[in-house]
């Protein structure tokens, strides 16, 4: 099939389990693939895996990730740096995940088990922007959401989420074989038979290896020197970026000296060198004696 922006698949295509509710077809993340060719893919709410399989279908490497396997995308960092990073989140409490698809008992770090519609939201924007940190520069951060409906009243969770880098497309993907086609409605109910896949991009620009474009109800860039949320892999990989995607430890260290996150190590006494240094050598590819380069792209 030729993608456009409206994605439509009667049939699910192979992989994930069709039994995890809220699952979306392969075939999807299948087209989204050959449109923007990645050599590595980050799914950080993988849910039974559904991309993971398609990756691995089409030949691409893949990390996965899922709070029920421990990975919480809320505080933990992904730890590769993929072109593209795909993103399912719930849609609030539409479908409750913890204690309910999957173990035992509710999880507070479950999105869908957030207390209400706002901190849905503000959870959500920090996953979204955990996961746009990990991208590779000129990387893709894909979000597929759908609306939500409670009491008559609509949620359109696409427009009132933060758009993190960007904005590429937004692909419109109809729903086929969901629950609430075989019910009954009264009155005037019209059900959401759609959802929205959002594409971003983060850009190649070392001028711009500091700014993060934030469309939050209207379009802004934000310094993310100024913020404490970012986590050090992304502290440093950015650094990297603004300094051309290679450079010695001195001046790695004196460009992240800007940074929030280390001037609060700094003020605790911490040795923020020696984490740049390990985060270096876990993550980053050593090119010289002493100086450091971007992870190498699969």
């Amino acid at each position: 099939m030729a993608l456009t922006t409206v994605f439509s698949s009667p049939k699910r295509g192979q992989g994930g389990k069709a039994s995890w509710r809220g699952n979306h077809p392969p075939t999807l993340s299948l087209e989204i693939f050959k449109w923007l060719k990645p050599r590595l893919v980050a799914d950080p709410m993988c849910g039974s895996g559904t991309t993971g399989d398609a990756a691995r279908q089409a030949g691409i490497q893949v990390w996965e990730g899922d709070l029920h396997q421990g990975f919480n995308a809320l505080v933990d960092e992904i730890p590769v740096m993929p072109d593209l990073t795909w993103l399912h989140p719930p849609y609030h409490d539409m479908i409750v995940y913890s204690g309910k698809v999957w173990g035992k008992s509710a999880n507070p770090n479950d999105l869908s088990r957030s207390p209400s519609y706002g901190e849905f939201l503000k959870r959500l924007n920090q996953v979204q922007y955990n996961a746009y940190q990990a991208l590779r520069p000129g990387g893709h951060l894909a979000v597929l959401v759908g609306d939500l409906k409670r009491k008559g009243k609509l949620y359109p969770i696409q427009r009132d989420m933060r758009w993190y880098g960007e904005p590429v497309n937004l692909i419109v993907k109809t729903q086929h074989n969901v629950q609430s086609s075989g019910r009954s409605y009264s009155g005037n109910f019209v059900p959401i038979m759609h959802e929205y896949l959002v594409v971003t991009r983060k850009p190649k620009s070392v001028a711009s290896a500091w700014l993060v474009t934030v469309r939050d109800g209207r379009e802004s860039q934000k310094d993310q020197r100024k913020t404490t949320l970012m986590g050090w892999n992304a502290t440093v990989w950015t650094t990297l970026q603004a300094l051309g995607g290679k450079a010695s430890l001195q001046n790695i260290y004196k460009e992240a000296m800007s940074h929030a996150r280390v001037k609060r190590a700094r003020s605790k006494g911490t040795d923020w060198q020696a984490i740049i240094r390990r985060t270096l050598q876990e993550t980053c590819s050593s090119v010289e004696r002493g100086v450091w380069a971007l992870p190498m792209a699969v």
